[in-house]
């Protein structure tokens, strides 16, 4: 690839020279000698710079690769992790920073006509009264590249088939990837809007989100004890999708875990994984 590059820039400057010479020896360009030589400044100046970008590139490539190396690191696919085959996942919540004692998600995977797949997470969080007090459905796109979360649509806890809001991320926020390493960090930036209803009132802002792979090690839930599983934490900044710190434990053949969820606010809480089903 590097190689290739290289080529395009000998190219470049050798037509450069070529139209350059061509504007000179024209009877048109006989009497713009000055022009002919300011272009032919311009577009060697243009080869220079992309000379230099390709350099710094290719530079900063053979870096990484030599670091890699040297450090042995492995990858982690995401994939691995995902468990495509859990319909629900159950969980056991403590703390004072979101509603309820439990948290249910059920999981529609679609195929998408581009190669991705749309993952619907259903999430339902009851008291310990079984009464539903927050109800919210997440969009997530599967790729070959990674995992992202493209919106969410809010519901009336009173009435859990009341649509409340819509929220729409312009460019989907990365959630991991399919060449995780340990220590390295991941993440994206977009526009997102709001709609509430049902003034349909629109807002429109921003959405960051930054994730680093902290460690691989082993978790003790109560659904069992799960070993290799990624330990990540995962940093939003968001008006209408969450803003907060947590860390997950993601495991072969259950997906998450484990949750420490910190928000903006303060109140923070825990998710353990109790129970899972798969189709």
């Amino acid at each position: 690839m590097s190689f290739r590059r290289s080529s395009k820039v000998i190219v470049v400057s050798a037509l450069a020279l070529a139209g350059a010479a061509t504007a000179i020896a024209s009877p048109e360009g006989s009497g713009s000698f000055r022009e002919a030589l300011a272009s032919l400044l311009a577009r060697l100046q243009a080869v220079e710079a992309a000379t230099a970008q390709n350099t710094a590139s290719i530079g900063a490539l053979a870096g990484e690769i030599d670091a890699l190396k040297a450090s042995g690191a492995q990858t982690y696919d995401y994939r691995n992790y995902e468990a495509d085959n859990v319909a629900t996942r159950t969980y056991a919540m403590q703390g004072v920073g979101a509603c309820g004692t439990t948290e249910i998600q059920t999981f529609t995977r679609t195929p998408l006509g581009d190669g991705s797949t749309q993952i619907t997470q259903d999430r339902v969080r009851r008291t310990a009264g079984n009464v539903i007090c927050e109800r919210n459905v997440f969009d997530f796109r599967a790729t070959i590249d990674g995992l992202y979360l493209a919106g969410r649509t809010g519901y009336s806890a009173a009435n859990p088939t009341e649509v409340v809001n819509t929220n729409t991320i312009d460019v989907p926020l990365m959630q991991r990837t399919t060449t995780m390493r340990v220590g390295a960090t991941w993440g994206s930036a977009s526009g997102q809007s709001q709609v509430v209803y049902p003034a349909a009132t629109l807002t429109q802002g921003a959405a960051t989100q930054t994730n680093s792979l902290l460690a691989v090690e082993s978790v003790s839930v109560p659904a069992g004890n799960f070993a290799s599983c990624l330990r990540i934490v995962e940093t939003r900044s968001s008006f209408s999708i969450g803003a907060f710190t947590q860390v997950s434990w993601y495991c072969q053949g259950v997906g998450m875990a484990k949750r420490v969820v910190q928000p903006s606010n303060g109140n923070g809480y825990t998710l353990a994984l109790q129970s899972f089903t798969v189709q």
